[in-house]
């Protein structure tokens, strides 16, 4: 059970945060040696404290990294690798993956914002023009990856016109796109391109359409005729946090009732009913091997906890909230009834479960900012 002692407090960032100083790279930038992956809730996190804590420190892991990493961008379409072999950033792993693209694009935008360094910009609009090009569906959604293919990325721009592009697999996984979502709609909040927003909505109206449903919440991938695998806990967490990211660019309160919809779908479905954390998928008998085995994750742990504090701030600042739903599909209003939910509720939930996580996060260092993330937004809704 949840030690109720346990103090939610900003030592446990500072903890993470030596973890990163710790273990940065001060010769290349990143963190560790190789091979050398992207980290993108890490750097978030530390952009996060050097704007609020102003502390130098932290200036120099973002500036060096975001720099340094720029060894894994491909300068001619735009996009960035899986990741490094080598330690200097200068040997890519030629995968380009909608997740760390989503990430890493995030990670240049809040650079540009907080850092004020152009090429920044520069880098995440290349980037962004990629994905709109190769791994968009014209539909809504995002594509899930392009092929490592290295004879092709090691060609100039006029040979690889010449040259068959790498395959793309179009399935449209939900976490996946909706991490693209999350972060074109923090693309149109920096850089003020209605494309982004358009896109984004567009986006979310068919992952409703082709991978939700009520009675089972989002499905895991769509293949442009049929959705597969319901019960992951991943889908549904990054598709709420996509549902507030819409809803904070467009005030439209039908994305809102999505994500409170969702929310309590995964607190019904996924909670253990003894320490009150999410399982990575639901309890189904039909599961055999491995599939049996269930686990609790830190990371879409940490991610639900961040969508039910800020659902729980969002409900207590609309008071129309309770008994107006809007229709996503023609935005009629309905007044129906809604069960009233206490605001608190779900800040209580989140809270037990970053309480739940405290001695895994402080066992993993560095790969628990996701967690300190979640701990920042805790104390910030409690202030």
């Amino acid at each position: 059970n949840v030690d109720n002692n346990i103090e939610l407090n900003k030592k446990i960032i500072e903890k993470i945060m030596e973890s990163m100083l710790d273990n940065f790279d001060f010769d290349y930038g990143g963190f560790g040696t190789q091979p050398k992956f992207p980290l993108p809730d890490a750097i978030k996190l530390v952009l996060d404290q050097y704007a609020k804590t102003k502390n130098r420190d932290f200036s120099v892991i973002a500036r060096l990294t975001l720099d340094k990493m720029h060894g894994i961008f491909d300068d001619i379409e735009g996009g960035f690798y899986r990741y490094s072999v080598t330690q200097q950033w200068n040997e890519p792993h030629y995968e380009k993956m909608l997740e760390t693209n989503a990430g890493v694009i995030h990670n240049y935008l809040q650079g540009f914002q907080i850092l004020k360094k152009d090429e920044y910009k520069e880098t995440a609009i290349k980037s962004l023009n990629y994905i709109k090009n190769n791994l968009s569906n014209e539909d809504g959604g995002f594509y899930g990856s392009q092929d490592a293919d290295e004879e092709y990325y090691r060609l100039n721009a006029e040979e690889r016109k010449k040259h068959g592009k790498p395959f793309i697999d179009k399935n449209i996984y939900t976490d996946l796109s909706s991490m693209m979502i999350s972060t074109y709609a923090y693309a149109y909040k920096i850089l003020k391109d209605d494309y982004y927003k358009i896109f984004a909505i567009k986006s979310i109206k068919f992952l409703i359409e082709k991978s939700y449903d009520e009675k089972f919440g989002m499905f895991h991938f769509f293949d442009g005729k049929r959705k597969f695998l319901p019960g992951i806990l991943s889908d549904n967490v990054y598709f709420i946090r996509a549902l507030i990211d819409i809803f904070d660019v467009t005030d439209d309160m039908a994305y809102l009732n999505v994500a409170e919809k969702i929310s309590k779908f995964v607190i019904n479905n996924f909670m253990d009913k003894e320490d009150k954390c999410f399982f990575d998928k639901i309890d189904n008998p039909e599961d055999i091997g491995f599939l049996k085995f269930r686990d609790k994750s830190i990371i879409e742990n940490s991610i639900a906890a961040i969508n039910l504090i800020k659902l729980s701030k969002l409900m207590s600042n609309n008071e129309t909230y309770n008994n107006e739903k809007i229709n996503i599909k023609n935005n009629e209003k309905n007044k129906i009834e809604i069960k009233s939910i206490e605001k608190n509720e779900y800040l209580k939930i989140a809270e037990n479960m970053l309480k739940a996580f405290y001695s895994e996060s402080n066992q993993l260092g560095i790969n628990a900012a996701v967690y300190g993330l979640a701990i920042q937004e805790y104390l910030d809704a409690k202030t």
